[in-house]
């Protein structure tokens, strides 16, 4: 598979990281920081 959108993990100073496969091909990431819930999306083909 390729990633065709990219991140920048440790500046999200994520404390916690949960990796899921909401769909074939596609892939749910969640970020929590002190600030709160944040949500990056990426799109595996």
């Amino acid at each position: 598979g390729r990633l065709v959108q990219s991140f920048n993990l440790s500046s999200a100073s994520a404390q916690e990281l949960k990796l899921k496969a909401v769909s074939p091909g596609m892939y749910f990431m969640s970020i929590y920081t002190r600030s709160g819930k944040e949500t990056v999306k990426l799109l595996v083909k």
